[in-house]
Formats: C-alpha cells, sequence, structure tokens
C-alpha cells in the first residue's frame, strides 16, 4: 500500500491515512446539504461510522462506502 499525500491525510483525518495511493481511485467525495444536522442524524440512526471534523463537517468512513470517504459539508 502506498501512503497518500500528507495534506490528505491530515484532511480527511482520522480515515484518509488509511486510504492506498497507489492506485488511481475515487478516494474521496464532498457533498453539500442542506443540514449537516439532519446529515449526522441520519448516519447515527442506521449505525454508519462516522466523525465530525474541526472544519465542521462530518466524514464517513471508507468502510462503509465502498473505499471512498464521503464528506458532508453544510450547502454554501
Amino acid at each position: 500500500m502506498r501512503s497518500p499525500p500528507a495534506a490528505f491525510a491530515r484532511r480527511f483525518a482520522p480515515f484518509g491515512a488509511g486510504i492506498d495511493a497507489g492506485s488511481p481511485r475515487l478516494a474521496a467525495l464532498c457533498l453539500r446539504t442542506g443540514s449537516l444536522e439532519q446529515t449526522r442524524a441520519v448516519l447515527h440512526e442506521h449505525d454508519v461510522r462516522h466523525v465530525v471534523t474541526a472544519e465542521h463537517t462530518v466524514l464517513v468512513d471508507p468502510d462503509e462506502a465502498v473505499g471512498t470517504i464521503l464528506e458532508f459539508a453544510a450547502s454554501r
């Protein structure tokens, strides 16, 4: 396994460092949502592993999303 760039690993901590950067792939996807609170509630209700970042986004564990980190951010 080849480690991802440090900036990627930091942005998507705690999941970013575990992504294999050795081959082309969709490593992370940012999705905008009208309600981060509702998004967190749905993830929690369905026992989906996730964390809230210091930047107030929600990251879904890539093991929950076919190997891709999902990042939910507030709509602009």
